[in-house]
């Protein structure tokens, strides 16, 4: 493992440390399935994992092939908790990835999500002077999608309540300093949501007065 994930999977660890050991836990974009074996090395008892390909380096864990992007996504057992290191930029459809986690957990349940702090400072300035995200360069990664905080509001307020936010550590640019964790600057932000009881509706992307318009026309044919 490298360092990175071992800082993630420590801070889920960490949020997890008061639930009961026999929760179901799902890991998203589970990859070699190194979370899944912390989360059973801590004693987690019934934990899946889920990929869109088997890149498994074990297998003493049940493992789904599903895409989390689908619109109608097979998959339909509820979990407790729903684990999601460093995925949703990779995925085609970040607004679908989300709404599938929410109607996979049951209710009150929780997932727990990092992604690359894309709009950190130093990526802000890289970006003054390059028009370019750092991570996402084309010959250096596959991050599909730069995702804001804001924006992460936008696609989650539907499903959940934001229990918290933090940040991993910070990585100063070419000197590769290691500096204190902080949501302005650090690599990666840690979210954990809660989903509510009842669900709102799915997104549309339309301003409200244009999809009144929309609805009004459709009325009247």
């Amino acid at each position: 493992m490298k360092k990175k994930q071992k800082r993630l999977i420590s801070i889920v660890l960490s949020k997890l440390k008061k639930k009961d050991k026999n929760i179901k836990i799902l890991d998203v974009g589970c990859g070699e399935g190194f979370t899944v074996k912390m989360l059973q090395k801590n004693g987690f008892k019934n934990v899946s994992g889920l990929d869109i390909v088997d890149f498994r380096s074990y297998y003493d864990f049940k493992f789904y092939v599903g895409d989390m992007c689908d619109d109608n996504l097979k998959h339909t057992e509820k979990y407790d908790v729903i684990t999601a290191l460093e995925v949703i930029e990779h995925t085609k459809n970040p607004w679908n990835f989300i709404e599938n986690c929410a109607k996979l957990l049951k209710p009150e349940g929780e997932l727990i999500l990092s992604r690359p702090n894309m709009t950190n400072l130093f990526s802000r300035m890289y970006f003054l002077f390059s028009g370019e995200m750092l991570r996402f360069r084309p010959k250096d990664t596959n991050n599909m999608n730069i995702i804001s905080l804001k924006l992460m509001r936008m696609m989650t307020a539907p499903f959940f309540k934001m229990a918290s936010v933090q940040g991993d550590s910070t990585t100063f640019p070419i000197l590769k300093w290691q500096l204190p964790p902080s949501v302005l600057t650090s690599n990666s932000l840690i979210y954990r949501f809660v989903r509510y009881k009842k669900m709102g509706q799915s997104h549309i992307f339309l301003p409200k007065d244009e999809f009144a318009k929309k609805k009004a026309l459709n009325t009247k044919r």
